[in-house]
Order: structure tokens, then sequence, then C-alpha cells
């Protein structure tokens, strides 16, 4: 679909059900990601979980490209994302060799 096609469709649903009503959609959508993220961890890797774990992924994927578009935070979001990669690319290189370390918090 077209970028252009997805913030319509984006404006519509800002229109439709307002700015309080998607932030609850969006925690909603986090939660039902948690909840397929703890199976797996507990141990159903079945390739079902995993499709879930997907549209999951994506549900909430959609839900955070609204709240981008609806708060105007394309920039704001693309600023973080470079610091986060480029200090993960950093833990990493710090941590290289060590098998098994716990991911810092």
């Amino acid at each position: 679909m077209k970028e252009e096609t997805i913030h319509n469709l984006f404006a519509k649903a800002h229109k439709k059900w307002g700015v309080p009503s998607q932030l609850v959609k969006g925690v909603e959508e986090c939660a039902e990601l948690q909840k397929e993220i703890c199976k797996i961890y507990f141990g159903d890797t079945s390739l079902e979980r995993q499709q879930k774990l997907a549209e999951e992924i994506a549900d909430v994927e959609l839900m955070c490209e609204q709240l981008e578009y609806m708060f105007g935070l394309a920039a704001s979001i693309q600023a973080f994302r470079t610091e986060k990669l480029d200090r993960l690319a950093e833990l990493l290189k710090k941590s290289s060799g060590i098998y098994g370390r716990k991911q810092p918090c």
C-alpha cells in the first residue's frame, strides 16, 4: 500500500476514534504482544505461536505508526532510533567474545 494511502487511513482513524481511543488501542496491542512473547519465552515455539507473534508485531507496528502520524513524531523517532542503534552497536562491541552475557537494562 502506498504511504499516501496509509496516511489517509491513519487520518480517518484519528478523525473517527480520536487520540484517547487510539492511545488505549496502542496499549492493548502492546499487551497482546507481551503475552505472545511470554508464551514463546516459556517454551511454546510452535509455528502457530510464531505466526501469532508475527501478527501481534504487525498490530503494534501499525499502532506505533498511527501514533507517529497523529503526533508528528517522524523526525524525533528517527533520531532516537539512530541513537539507540549506535548504543547497541557500542554495547555489542564492548561485549564481544562474552557468550551468554545478559542484556543491560
